[in-house]
């Protein structure tokens, strides 16, 4: 990454402990039955909403700026079950669920697009939205344990968020992982 390039995105952050922490039990059980991956630190936990990418400083203002429009009231969100991309049977990416809440993220999201194509240049992203909260990147085959623990806990309630704010956040790429720096919070009021 250039220097004078940001990476971005917009996000609603998970930071209940109580939720933080079933999730981090999760990842050790999946773990400890030898799946092979890149588990989502605690303190990174959340929810995208856009995925901006790299951005001369210049545009990062008039995003900053554009995300300003956004008015929205705020709304709960309960994450529950598990799913996986592309699927439950060949997974690569491991994340919780979105029940109530999901409308209310897929319009926010919608509105965010809409606004940074407008007043910033932001590319559409092209895929459709689906409203959930990455919790592993998985690097190499599922063993059958990891299968059986994945399968365990497919329905879980994981728990219930107010979304009060969203927020524009740098991400820097390091070799032990992203570290996110919020640019910006905006209320849902």
């Amino acid at each position: 990454m250039t220097r004078n390039l940001l990476r971005l995105f917009v996000a609603i952050k998970l930071d209940d402990p109580v939720i933080v922490g079933r999730i981090a039990r999760l990842q050790e059980d999946l773990a400890a039955a030898g799946l092979r991956a890149k588990f989502v630190e605690p303190e990174n936990l959340h929810l995208t909403l856009k995925f901006i990418g790299e951005v001369p400083q210049e545009k990062a203002r008039r995003i900053q700026r554009a995300l300003n429009d956004i008015k929205r009231r705020s709304f709960d969100i309960d994450l529950r079950g598990l799913g996986a991309f592309p699927s439950m049977e060949r997974p690569r990416v491991i994340w919780i669920g979105v029940s109530e809440g999901a409308s209310q993220l897929e319009g926010l999201a919608s509105e965010i697009e809409d606004i940074l194509m407008r007043h910033a240049s932001v590319r559409k992203s092209g895929k459709a939205f689906h409203p959930h909260l990455t919790i592993a990147r998985v690097k190499g085959r599922v063993t059958p344990s990891a299968r059986r623990v994945l399968e365990k806990h497919s329905s879980d309630i994981f728990g219930k968020i107010s979304a009060r704010e969203f927020l524009l956040v740098k991400s820097t790429l390091t070799p032990r992982g992203p570290i996110y720096d919020v640019v910006e919070r905006y209320d849902l009021s």
